[in-house]
């Protein structure tokens, strides 16, 4: 690893590494099938304790007690390319042996008969969607399996343990939804297609919906969960220190004043962290502002949005401001283009300030430098709650919503606020 992990990190990562050993032994031994989760909050690093979990099963690791397995493969299943290819990026900058060719986006031009040992396989369930090119072979003269087959033909070798990795494991459990037709049938296995998976290891901050699923099941034997404990995150400096909220004193339309607070609070960050930075001589923070709107926002409504900011935040560049809608398509909103960015992009490109996204940043989304959010989406449902204010708690963060969430990071330079 290049990174050196954290005490908890690496406790973590032994006690995968412990169920993978107990897992597989149980599906070598006696044909029976297991699921586990990790929990860990948001900004813990469960990217890196996956990463050297997966390091150090492929390669061997002395720091973690295990031997190189060479039947070794994993099959990361998630609902968006896009959270894949960052979660893809982020392997490739924390481990020092994973290679990219290791590394798979699987597409529908995979054409090896199942899926090779010593490989992690990054794959989106739209890929296997009814009328998707790699759920299909017709009209494709290469390939001669199904994505379905290639799956359960792996399960099947003999040769290859596969262990099925469902990242943000909170997502795709009820039975009711499209996703979850699919990746319950990767888990739950489909008549005449694949068999169910011998072993399933669940990630997400939420995991309960993910537990109460595989609890169903009566034919897999679930695991104690791995549970990273908000303490030792906390005590580490990676995350928040503090959450207030602020709630208004009467009810009304708030919109307008939330908006202006919200881009001066993001100014004010922009001010601290300039300080902060030639004080320390460290690197620039360029802090950015999310607004978070309903499915169906109106053209009107953006452009009220966006002229909001820009009379609050003059002087913002020609590419300040952008979408993550799923769309994919620049937007002409009021006077300005916003131009659409793939949301993994955004922490590097130094041009956006100001993000215009629907359910992109809901889950998985990592962009630290995101401080602010205003959000005008509703949502009741906790565990969305909780993910969507997840995707805060890496930096100083600021959520304005029909009530106000502030976080406040330990040894930040706006804890001086």
């Amino acid at each position: 690893m290049k990174f050196e992990l954290i005490d908890y990190q690496r406790e973590a990562a032994t006690e995968v590494l412990k169920r993978l050993a107990r897992a597989r032994d149980d599906w070598r031994g006696h044909q029976s099938r297991s699921a586990f989760a990790l929990s860990a909050m948001t900004g813990s690093g469960k990217t890196v304790i996956a990463t050297a979990v997966i390091e150090a099963l492929l390669f061997g690791s002395a720091d973690l007690g295990v031997e190189a397995d060479p039947r070794a493969t994993f099959l990361w299943v998630t609902d968006d390319p896009a959270l894949n290819r960052q979660t893809r990026n982020k392997m490739m900058a924390a481990s020092d042996l994973l290679s990219a060719n290791q590394l798979e986006l699987l597409h529908d031009k995979y054409f090896e008969l199942t899926l090779r040992p010593g490989k992690v396989y990054f794959l989106n369930i739209q890929q296997l969607g009814k009328n998707a090119g790699f759920a299909n072979v017709a009209g494709d003269s290469f390939r001669t399996k199904t994505g379905w087959e290639i799956i359960g033909d792996t399960f099947s070798s003999g040769t290859t343990d596969l262990y099925v990795v469902v990242d943000e494991a909170h997502r795709g459990m009820k039975a009711t939804s499209e996703r979850a037709s699919i990746v319950r049938q990767i888990i739950d296995g489909r008549n005449g297609s694949n068999p169910a998976a011998p072993v399933v290891w669940g990630i997400s901050a939420t995991i309960d919906r993910f537990k109460a699923a595989m609890g169903e099941l009566g034919s897999r034997t679930l695991y104690p969960a791995i549970d990273v404990g908000i303490d030792k995150v906390r005590a580490s400096g990676l995350v928040k220190d503090r959450i207030e909220l602020f709630e208004p004193d009467e009810s009304g339309t708030f919109s307008t004043t939330l908006l202006r607070e919200a881009v001066d609070k993001v100014r004010e960050f922009d001010a601290l962290w300039d300080a902060y930075a030639e004080a320390e001589n460290e690197p620039r923070v360029l802090p950015a502002l999310v607004m978070q709107v309903p499915d169906k926002a109106s053209e009107a409504d953006l452009a009220e949005l966006v002229t909001v900011v820009e009379q609050q935040w003059p002087g913002l560049g020609k590419y300040a401001v952008v979408n993550v809608f799923g769309e994919h398509a620049d937007l002409v909103v009021g006077t300005r283009t916003v131009r659409y960015v793939a949301p993994e992009t955004i922490e590097d490109d130094h041009h956006v300030r100001v993000v215009l996204a629907k359910e992109a940043i809901s889950t998985g989304w990592d962009c630290p430098r995101a401080e602010v959010l205003y959000s005008e989406r509703p949502a009741s449902d906790a565990t969305h709650i909780a993910q969507v204010v997840g995707r805060m708690v890496r930096v100083a963060s600021q959520i304005w919503c029909k009530s106000r969430l502030t976080q406040i990071p330990h040894g930040d330079p706006t804890r001086r606020l």
